[in-house]
């Protein structure tokens, strides 16, 4: 049975107050779960691409939006955002980081021209949604051709499967009682389809018959009785068969059934063959965790019926749940209101028709601070531009599990056929046991943190004598490149070390090790990022017929045109506006630029001929050198406790300093006082910065790794050629490009950008939301002539 994606957490009791069990129970339901709530807010994220049929080499845009689960309002908790290539497999392609702030963030896939040509999920999640699952996560399937690639050659002759749901209305079925079966007949790609079904007893007696209504969805009842089996099977249009077995009923329990009656109004009707002592029942019904009405009503003769105004349910998903009179979930249903709350926008173009490498002047209506994205991409046969906008996942898709054939048709024009279409959607994706024991008797496990200031490296570090994860080790995390950053901390009961390195973009090395000195025996893993689940969605087959052999042509030689004129611009990266400049201890008391001293033979003569802080001393009557930190805060000279690094990395034994070639040092940077990092309290520090990050010439903790770790996404620069001049217009370098125009971030209501040679249909697409959590979606299209 398919589990609910719906947010049906406890946490759904935000700002009860209404009367449901009695007042003294309820306060305390409410003081439990609002702090739960405060912990447990949800996040949702939704990708905007900038276009749905993509060929490899061609570089795909998106615009992240983050907004809370509840209000749909933004949210700048998380900071980074996850977003992920996947093969139909579930293999990765491609992975990378985004910076988020308060409006959302935005980044590039530069798709490689090894893919095989085929459908691809592009997934996206924060780090806080992790915790709720792979369900929860926005996922997007792109199509992606290679016209210079050999298809995959298939094996046998593929043969067409059908898999085949089926929902009880409220949850279960109970023997003796009627209930409402909804079933979901689709092919392999999880998309509807007819057939004619058959209700069988265990005597293979037919007890009913039945057909699809829409999407392969549709229902039949029936009242199981006790020691019976029941199936149901479909014979489709090509002869095959498929066949489901019932859930099994129970013996005692309850069932419900939801209806639409005159007035605006919903009817509930529970039927119990229970014998309770207290025959009381309770309702909730909720829309995104916020309680909109509770009942309560006592059991006659087997049944009770509540009735609920419409008008006070929130728009999208609401969520009506029975409880018995021991406060125990036992019937849930789903119900639907289509949103008239999402900004009704038009884009307004100076004209409809333009010919090529004309300027278009387009003007977007004025948003109460809204966050929007732009993106205007070319029609042909392969693209459709039918893929789900940001209302549609908003209110519907992100509430539901699995995939949602054609949501845009639930949004379409009120009628009797959508109504019941909509009504069977919220029957196949409604029911989940919830546990509700384990909110009220335990704290809520927080597995993966919110990132609210930056991206958070996760480190493991295990005992290598007892393969044994290993708590209360420090580790240090060293990023040898400009600005160099140190990191530290303490690993916790399971051997697990975080460290928040905000404002790390790019990708360079990173070195993790312990003090060897102190910690000679342990190992260290640095643990990707990525969510390693993933969902059962069914993948879509791309089918590429003959007919298509022009526009896959065409498509080819404007992918090809792009890569060799525009190669330039299509690579140029923006700076991040917000790097430190500074090494992790920013401005040093002391700092040494050794070309401008002589120059000696050996570190032993640089330090000292000209660095007073630092002193070079001989151990006992021996030979060996030992590097002393004269400390002005108690005039003191240390040998220990000093944290002396090369290119940012800590020496443990500080003596070896002594090895390194003078020559290749550029910077000798001193801070001779007390120097606390990460709780952890040194005399003094001392950093040697050589000109080409040379610290591997050094020998470092044989136990230290070092990795190489990508940080945020950089921001590639969309390329809009200008062709206000005639020597623009009259170039002879050609512009093929199929997406004209992406704005991530739009601003002003007055945008302009030019057409290229490609001549057809073009698609204005526009996706956002606004700071009281109303979404904005609208579309347009020109004609280039």
């Amino acid at each position: 049975m398919q589990v609910n994606k719906i947010f049906f957490s406890v946490a759904f009791f935000v700002s009860i107050s209404y009367s449901c069990f009695a007042q003294a129970e309820l306060n305390d339901v409410q003081a439990q779960l609002n702090n739960y709530t405060k912990k447990e807010l949800p996040e949702k994220l939704f990708l905007h691409t900038d276009k749905n049929f993509y060929t490899a080499g061609e570089i795909v845009w998106f615009k992240a939006y983050v907004v809370d689960g509840i209000f749909h309002k933004p949210l700048p908790a998380s900071k980074v955002a996850y977003v992920e290539l996947l093969d139909k497999n579930n293999l990765p392609v491609y992975r990378t980081k985004i910076a988020l702030s308060e409006k959302g963030g935005n980044g590039s896939i530069q798709l490689s021209f090894n893919l095989n040509s085929g459908y691809y999920m592009i997934r996206a999640y924060t780090s806080w949604m992790k915790n709720q699952g792979a369900n929860h996560f926005f996922e997007k399937d792109l199509a992606i051709i290679n016209p210079l690639k050999t298809p995959e050659t298939q094996g046998k002759k593929q043969t067409i499967s059908y898999t085949l749901q089926l929902f009880p209305e409220g949850g279960n079925l109970v023997n003796g009682l009627s209930s409402k079966i909804a079933f979901h007949l689709a092919d392999a790609s999880g998309r509807g389809v007819d057939g004619k079904g058959y209700l069988l007893n265990s005597a293979n007696d037919t007890l009913s018959t039945f057909i699809p209504f829409k999407f392969g969805m549709g229902h039949f009842l029936m009242t199981p009785q006790t020691g019976e089996v029941y199936k149901v099977n479909f014979v489709m249009s090509d002869g095959s068969t498929v066949t489901q077995v019932l859930p099994r009923s129970f013996e005692t329990g309850y069932v419900m059934q939801l209806e639409e009656i005159p007035d605006n109004k919903i009817r509930i009707t529970v039927k119990t063959n229970t014998h309770a002592s207290y025959p009381e029942i309770f309702l909730l019904a909720q829309t995104r965790q916020v309680v909109k009405a509770a009942q309560k009503t006592l059991v006659t003769d087997g049944n009770a019926i509540f009735t609920i105004d419409k008008s006070v349910l929130g728009e999208g998903v609401s969520q009506f749940t029975i409880f018995n009179n021991e406060r125990k979930p036992v019937c849930e249903r789903l119900f639907f209101i289509q949103p008239i709350s999402a900004k009704q926008v038009s884009l307004q173009t100076s004209k409809q028709n333009y010919s090529t490498r004309e300027k278009v002047e387009l003007t977007v209506p004025p948003s109460e601070q809204g966050n929007l994205s732009l993106s205007v991409y070319r029609l042909d046969e392969l693209e459709k531009g039918d893929a789900v906008n940001i209302d549609q996942y908003l209110w519907l898709t992100s509430e539901l599990n699995g995939n949602i054939e054609q949501a845009g048709y639930y949004f379409s024009s009120y009628n009797d056929e959508v109504a019941k279409a909509t009504d069977y959607l919220m029957l196949t994706h409604g029911w989940r046991r919830f546990k509700w024991e384990n909110a009220f008797d335990q704290s809520p496990v927080i597995k993966f943190p919110r990132e609210q200031f930056g991206h958070i490296v996760t480190a493991r570090i295990i005992d290598t004598r007892t393969n044994l994860a290993a708590p209360d080790r420090q580790v240090f995390l060293s990023v040898p490149r400009s600005p160099q950053k140190l990191f530290t901390a303490i690993s916790d009961r399971n051997g697990m070390v975080q460290f928040d390195i905000r404002n790390y973009f790019g990708q360079s090395e990173m070195v993790a090790q312990t003090n060897q000195k102190i910690d000679s025996f342990f190992r260290i893993e640095i643990l990707s990022p990525f969510d390693e689940n993933y969902t059962t969605n069914p993948y879509p087959v791309l089918t590429l017929s003959s007919s298509y052999q022009n526009a896959i042509l065409s498509r080819s030689i404007n992918m090809q045109a792009e890569n060799i004129y525009q190669a330039d611009s299509i690579h140029k990266f923006l700076k991040p506006y917000i790097i430190d400049t500074f090494p992790f201890y920013g401005v040093p008391l002391y700092s040494y630029k050794l070309d401008d001293y002589t120059r000696f033979r050996t570190m032993e003569e640089v330090l000292r001929e000209y660095v007073r802080e630092i002193n070079v001393g001989v151990k006992g009557s021996g030979t060996s050198l030992r590097f002393k930190l004269f400390n002005q805060t108690d005039r003191a000279l240390y040998t220990d406790n000093i944290l002396v690094l090369m290119d940012g990395i800590p020496l443990f034994e500080p003596n070896k300093i002594f090895s390194v070639d003078p020559l290749s040092i550029r910077k000798l940077d001193v801070i001779n006082e007390n120097y606390v990092l990460g709780g952890y309290v040194f005399h003094g520090l001392a950093n040697f910065l050589s000109y080409e990050g040379l610290y591997d010439r050094i020998e470092l903790n044989p136990q230290a790794i070092t990795v190489d770790y990508e940080g945020l996404q950089l921001q590639r620069e969309f390329y809009s050629p200008d062709y206000s001049t005639t020597i623009q217009q009259n170039s002879r370098v050609p512009d093929l490009r199929t997406t004209l125009f992406w704005a991530p971030d739009v601003t002003t209501n007055k945008l302009q950008f030019y057409t290229g040679d490609n001549k057809g249909r073009y698609i204005l697409v526009l996706q956002g939301v606004d700071i009281n959590g109303k979404t904005i979606s609208a579309s347009s299209s020109i004609e280039v002539n």
